[in-house]
């Protein structure tokens, strides 16, 4: 597909991590979630996301669907991190340290 945008992939080599980590669900049919979640940012062995959000992720729909994704995974035993681009863009280092932050 595209690349990935510039913030998350400025964050992605702060932390060190992964993109684009795909997760199964293990749902079954009709459990209303997808077959898996594609995590932007992620360290699977501490079970931590990083999602960073742009402009898409403002509809109503969107943010449904991410706070479903984001529920999801909490209920699966990730913590999840969510930041806007501009964010990452403004404070790089504040985000990273909220991230590392956490795991110490």
């Amino acid at each position: 597909g595209r690349p990935a945008p510039e913030a998350q992939r400025i964050l992605a080599e702060s932390l060190g991590w992964g993109m684009e980590y795909i997760l199964p669900t293990r749902t079954g049919r009709g459990s209303g979630y997808p077959t898996h979640y594609k995590l932007d940012i992620a360290n699977p062995d501490k079970k931590i996301c990083v999602e960073v959000d742009g402009g898409s992720h403002c509809s109503n729909e969107r943010r449904q669907q991410d706070w479903r994704k984001t529920d999801f995974l909490e209920n699966s035993g990730w913590k999840v991190f969510r930041f806007k681009n501009e964010e990452v863009k403004s404070d790089l280092i504040g985000c990273v340290n909220s991230v590392l932050g956490f795991i110490a």
